[in-house]
């Protein structure tokens, strides 16, 4: 037993000396070395985030071939000079040598998502030949996801019935978002039947670029198939492409239920069922609800709720009914067949509003009507066309072509005169612009044009003396697109002294890529009843 014990108590010594001798030739730990990440623990996403990695020897010994691995988290978008994954070589660190470096990215991700990012440190210290390495982490919240994003469909819908809903979308960002997608996952037994715009697919649309105080909505109309019944849920989803993944930014989801209807709920503008507005237009608005069930209806409230950039809550006016701001409320008490709605038996209440002209509308060119009676409520919505100014002017002191001739016109004499062609659109883009008119007989076009190259898009048929500008497509960006061209007036001695046209009406049309609505501005004809004027002007036009 005593012998056990001697060789045991040997054995200890031997692996202690072993053990003292080792720290002795390698007094190194790992703990000496100090790292860390150090940035904003909650962010908003695209909000650029600045990392600081902060590395430090505490210990005696020097490391060396340091090599520092910060890798951003997921996604992450970064500048030119950066990559997610980022290696450098630092060589050396002294003791008590302490260095920081900085990182900075914008974080993609759905609201609340954390997103990690990682650092690592591999060095080996001095006269040792092992490699060793320290890591870290660090995480950073997406707290909020600066975009609206809402379905809107009635709570409650009937079987075959045609209805309409809409995703709109708004951006609160800074950072503007390019290659954005929507996807809707339909309900069982639901039926789709179109959408405006029209997507990709029959549940995908791409959105190309979204800036700051920018938004939309896509309109999709459907129905129920018969023997749907109960409650429907419909899930959208806002994401963009990244790396070849799909990042979903949003979600959200809506239901609605199906039932058998007791209600009947319908909307006509200015005695029409379907009705696209005009800027400035003045809207008469009835609301018809029908008892369709087998049971009366007695004391009843109906409310309509007008919603979108395009009206002023002033310029309302209620019949028979209450308003408080852009809500219109009807009760049993104004309206009889609110009192007391027999089965069969249909009412009616209707108002007035104007469709502001204004120049500055932000949003989709849309009035939408929200009208709730009892447990129904149904959605309407009239699209409104864009606003086009139109102008046309005549100059006889003109810098561009340099005017040559007598003016006041003498006969037998040729002068010449500048004529200007200037448009503007505001809300909606269009397609297949032209402008048109007619030059009287004794007009003649100098072949003159400004600005240079535009001539290819003027054409002049010398048989019916119709001159047209094919503009093409027209941006809705509110700036001014032109063209001049030169003309040429030579009167007779019997029309000395009389009032003479140099170009008759113009009129500029379009389609409307929103409203599909051909659009046409006209302005009217410049004449020489103004022989002291420099500049002879028609006035701007009118949309017809």
């Amino acid at each position: 037993m005593k012998k056990l014990f001697v060789t045991i108590l040997f054995l200890f010594l031997i692996v202690a000396l072993l053990g003292l001798w080792f720290w002795i030739r390698n007094p190194f730990s790992q703990e000496a070395i100090k790292l860390e990440i150090t940035a904003v623990r909650e962010a908003d996403l695209f909000e650029e985030v600045k990392y600081q990695v902060r590395y430090r020897n505490n210990g005696n010994i020097r490391i060396d071939d340091a090599t520092l691995i910060f890798q951003f988290p997921r996604l992450t978008i970064v500048g030119e000079d950066l990559s997610l994954r980022n290696e450098i070589e630092i060589g050396s660190i002294y003791p008590g040598e302490e260095r920081t470096l900085e990182f900075s990215g914008r974080l993609v991700g759905k609201e609340n998502e954390a997103k990690k990012a990682e650092v690592s440190l591999a060095y080996r210290p001095k006269n040792i030949s092992a490699l060793y390495e320290s890591s870290t982490s660090f995480s950073t919240n997406i707290k909020s996801v600066p975009i609206s994003f809402e379905i809107e469909i009635p709570s409650q819908l009937s079987v075959e019935r045609v209805f309409n809903f809409s995703v709109d979308y708004f951006s609160r960002l800074e950072y503007p978002l390019s290659d954005l997608k929507i996807q809707i996952n339909y309900p069982s037994n639901f039926v789709f039947l179109e959408s405006n715009p029209r997507g990709v697919e029959n549940n995908e649309w791409v959105i190309p670029l979204l800036n700051r105080t920018e938004g939309g909505r896509v309109e999709i109309r459907g129905e129920f198939k018969e023997e749907a019944e109960g409650n429907k849920f419909f899930e959208a989803s806002l994401g963009l492409w990244r790396e070849g993944e799909f990042v979903v930014l949003k979600e959200i989801t809506k239901g609605t239920k199906i039932s058998d209807p007791d209600l009947y709920i319908f909307q006509r503008v200015n005695n029409r069922d379907e009705y696209t507005a005009n800027p400035g237009e003045m809207l008469h608005y009835e609301i018809f609800f029908r008892n369709i069930g087998k049971d009366p209806f007695s004391r009843l409230s109906l409310i309509s709720r007008l919603q979108g950039g395009f009206f002023d809550a002033d310029s309302i006016m209620v019949m028979d009914g209450r308003q408080s701001n852009s809500d219109l409320m009807w009760d049993w008490r104004e309206i009889s067949k609110l009192e007391y709605l027999d089965k069969g038996e249909e009412g009616l209440v209707e108002f007035w509003v104007e469709v502001k002209d204004a120049e500055d509308i932000r949003g989709e060119s849309v009035l939408t009507n929200s009208v709730s009676v009892s447990r129904m409520t149904e959605i309407f919505s009239v699209k409104v066309n864009t606003k086009v100014d139109f102008e046309q002017m005549v100059f006889y002191n003109d810098e561009v072509f340099g005017n040559r001739g007598p003016f006041p016109l003498q006969a037998g004499e040729t002068t010449t005169f500048t004529v200007n062609w200037q448009t503007k659109n505001f809300h909606n883009d269009l397609r297949d612009v032209a402008v048109k008119a007619i030059l009287p007989n004794n007009v003649e076009l100098t072949g003159s044009f400004f600005p240079e190259g535009r001539e290819d898009e003027i054409t002049f048929d010398s048989d019916s003396r119709e001159i047209v500008w094919r503009v093409g497509n027209l941006k809705a960006d509110k700036r001014p697109v032109s063209v001049s061209f030169q003309v040429a007036l030579t009167p007779s001695i019997n029309q000395i002294g009389q009032v003479l046209p140099i170009v008759n009406q113009a009129k500029i049309t379009g389609i409307d890529t929103w409203t599909k609505e051909e659009i046409e501005v006209t302005a009217p004809k410049v004449e020489t009843n103004l022989p002291h004027d420099p500049l002879l002007r028609g006035q701007e036009g009118a949309v017809q």
